[in-house]
């Protein structure tokens, strides 16, 4: 009777030890990407209900390169570096631009994209022709009484609180344009990529350039990673400059942003 009970009791031992092994090592072989799917050709789902876009294949790129399997989880754009510090996911990628204050929160791996000293205020059809700065659409908001529609938790929001605009924070720049459209926005403010790609494919759209302060400059996207990560922040930095050199990069931002399939 003793033998059998010490027997059951090394087998649950044993069984214990493996279950959280096997666990870690589950964890080990996956990389979870935050993503918020809201922001085509970066991140869309398609007519299927699965993710598609340049962000997520390059997701899917990075994972190979590190011998992880990717799992992709999706969040509003505005939580994603609370997820990461949370330790929900490993990573985040979702066109989310590299500034100064981000980069006091997270570290960042560029990967896409070149600085940005601009933005665009988006207008349904025309541009108000007393527009030439951020006090005009301020007054205009007011004698409106429409806000400016941003995306909620872009950089962008933060620098307009600042500057005491009327904001309206969306999901991202799908429902931008129909709120200015829908005349519920005086104008959608985008970064300056973005609203060029934008107006490029919606002749209705038009748009006007500002400069931006250089402390509010955007440095490109990156990929967002706990600060306390170090170790895979090198590792993604590693991976993203071996897609560079092999033309992987490149190749994903023909077929995404210059409609190649």
């Amino acid at each position: 009777m003793k033998k059998l009970i010490a027997l059951v009791v090394a087998t649950l031992v044993v069984f214990s030890s493996c279950t959280k092994s096997c666990k870690d090592t589950n964890k080990q072989s996956v990389l979870r990407i935050g993503t918020n799917a809201n922001l085509p050709p970066f991140e869309t789902i398609d007519k299927n209900g699965g993710l598609v876009g340049f962000d997520i294949d390059m997701g899917r790129a990075i994972a190979e390169e590190l011998g992880l399997k990717p799992e992709f989880k999706e969040f509003d754009f505005d939580a994603l570096i609370l997820a990461l510090k949370k330790g929900q996911i490993d990573v985040s990628m979702s066109a989310m631009s590299i500034t100064k204050s981000r980069q006091k929160e997270i570290l960042m791996v560029p990967y896409q994209g070149s600085p940005m000293t601009d933005f665009a205020l988006v207008f349904w059809q025309e541009v108000p022709s007393d527009i030439s700065s951020l006090e005009d659409v301020k007054r205009l908001s007011a004698e409106k009484k429409l806000p400016v529609s941003v995306q909620a938790g872009h950089f962008l929001e933060g620098y307009l609180r600042e500057l005491h605009i009327n904001l309206k924070p969306l999901i991202g720049p799908p429902e931008q344009i129909l709120d200015i459209k829908y005349k519920k926005s005086l104008a959608a403010v985008l970064d300056g990529t973005n609203a060029r790609s934008l107006v490029s494919r919606h002749p209705e759209l038009k748009l006007k350039l500002l400069p931006l302060p250089e402390d509010k400059w955007d440095l490109g996207m990156g990929i967002g990673i706990k600060k306390e990560n170090v170790e895979l922040y090198e590792k993604v930095r590693d991976a993203v400059s071996k897609l560079k050199e092999r033309g992987v990069i490149t190749a994903l931002e023909k077929k995404w942003f210059e409609g190649e399939t």
